[in-house]
């Protein structure tokens, strides 16, 4: 079953690469916003130099572009070609400075003790097997590594409240409006039910996870979808299901 499961998420995700790339655009490329993510950014992994980071499920790469304009060595992963087809676009000429792999986040070919940091944005809900990717994480971080989670819950009661499943599909008019109708935008919902991440209240479930795994220092914001959409109407239309970020140290 995870296999045909991770086949319709990775093909979801293939088809719907041109419309995330098209709202992506919009929201990082704006000045404005760009600076609140980076602040997000550097609140977390510091003001240090030339770190190894890997941007795990990098998607069309903005927080990987904003990681290598800080200087840091990148390489993002993700397991879908078509959302690093448009990683490469975003970094534009500065695409050989990141290192781009198609691949499976959960099974990484890289040594033991490799990375001074790993992040992940919107990507532990997707996962089949989330317990085995962050199981992975803390395998190639070094010791004293950093780990962020930046997620929300998304499809959280979906299936069981009316009221939930609505304030979804109106969250994804306004996708659909931001990104010009694209035919291939389409909702997760035919395999949401069996990703474990969806069904569990987060960030607690992240904290129970990582604690279970090894990971210290742990720390959930909550705040973060306010920390990015500053007026209220902007939280309302981009962040309806509580975005936030889960940090935690490689003892």
């Amino acid at each position: 079953m995870t296999g045909k499961l991770q086949d319709a998420v990775t093909a979801h995700w293939d088809l719907r690469a041109a419309s995330y790339f098209n709202n992506i655009k919009k929201d990082f490329l704006n000045p404005e916003i760009r600076r609140r993510w980076e602040k997000v950014i550097v609140d977390f992994i510091g003001f240090g130099h030339n770190l190894m980071i890997l941007d795990a499920g990098c998607g069309p790469a903005p927080v990987t572009r904003i990681l290598a304009d800080f200087g840091h060595q990148v390489t993002g992963v993700d397991i879908s070609w078509q959302m690093l087809t448009r990683a490469r676009k975003v970094m534009g000429a500065d695409s050989e400075k990141v290192s781009f792999m198609v691949g499976d986040v959960s099974n990484m070919p890289v040594a033991d003790d490799t990375f001074d940091v790993v992040i992940s944005r919107h990507l532990i809900w997707t996962l089949p097997e989330a317990q085995k990717a962050v199981k992975e994480w803390y395998r190639i971080l070094k010791q004293g590594g950093r780990l962020g989670i930046i997620d929300g819950n998304w499809y959280l009661d979906y299936s069981r409240r009316p009221l939930r499943k609505y304030l979804v599909h109106l969250n994804h008019l306004f996708y659909k409006i931001r990104s010009g109708f694209d035919g291939s935008q389409k909702l997760a919902t035919h395999y949401i039910k069996y990703l474990p991440a969806t069904n569990m209240r987060r960030p607690d479930w992240d904290l129970g996870l990582l604690a279970g795994i090894g990971f210290s220092n742990l720390k959930a914001s909550i705040d973060l979808g306010a920390r990015i959409w500053v007026k209220p109407w902007q939280r309302i239309l981009h962040d309806p299901f509580g975005m936030f970020l889960v940090e935690a140290t490689k003892p």
